[in-house]
């Protein structure tokens, strides 16, 4: 079996910002144009980190976080050491912004967007995310630039921050079944997405069997809490 990759969980500690990317043409892609060998950036708040997804933002369990390679990841630390106060108010602002929308057109359009000086919204990005939790204690990146286009890429090349060393090791064979393991975030989308097709999430099929009378006695089909057209 190949040989994977994870984090060693004990040494991460609140407030390191955790920079990966994957083998899919997405990433592939981010890459690219970024210029950058990651393509995706979240923050570790201690037992979870907080990331932006296409879904919104989220917390994820980081035993979920398996690697191809191990230059697939680097977790950065302040080289300024922070205090309690500090990290309590980065931590809180990527917590508080759970739930919070996507905003995939400010992220495939970070860079002209920032050439271009255009004023962000409140909906966030991976990138995005982190950059701003420091911005809350008004951090000195040095060289990131504006932090609401800023990109996994340049969140690496950010002199304010330190590569932690020893932290990938090889994943185990548990731990690699478990990250494979459907997620709850992943059974909603499905959920989600086959309600709007009229589909039942047992089945997988809209039953057209499936009939009553109205008080005018005509037939309709029944609407399911699943259904679109229910309320």
């Amino acid at each position: 079996m190949e040989t994977k990759y994870t984090l060693e969980r004990s040494l991460l500690q609140r407030g390191d910002i955790i920079l990966t990317a994957e083998k899919t043409v997405v990433s592939k892609g981010v890459r690219l144009g970024t210029a950058s060998k990651y393509s995706h950036a979240a923050i570790w708040v201690g037992g979870t980190m907080i990331e932006a997804v296409r879904e919104g933002v989220f917390s994820k369990n980081a035993q979920r976080l398996i690697l191809d390679k191990p230059s697939h990841c680097a977790v950065l630390r302040s080289k300024v050491p922070l205090d309690d106060t500090q990290i309590d108010r980065i931590c809180r602002y990527a917590h508080e912004q759970v739930g919070s929308l996507y905003a995939l057109d400010e992220a495939t359009l970070a860079l002209p967007r920032r050439l271009m000086k255009l004023e962000a919204t409140k909906k966030q990005f991976c990138s995005r995310l982190v950059a701003l939790a420091y911005a809350e204690i008004d951090y000195d990146f040095i060289n990131l630039g504006s932090p609401h286009y800023c990109t996994p890429g340049r969140l690496a090349r950010t002199k304010a921050f330190e590569r932690v060393s020893g932290i990938i090791r090889p994943a185990l064979l548990g731990e690699i079944e478990f990250a494979q393991s459907p997620t709850q975030l992943k059974k909603r989308s499905r959920h989600f997405r086959m309600a709007s097709e009229g589909k039942s999430p047992s089945c997988g099929r809209s039953d057209p069997k499936k009939i009553f009378r109205y008080p005018d006695n005509k037939r309709r089909r029944r609407l399911t809490c699943c259904s679109p057209r229910a309320r």
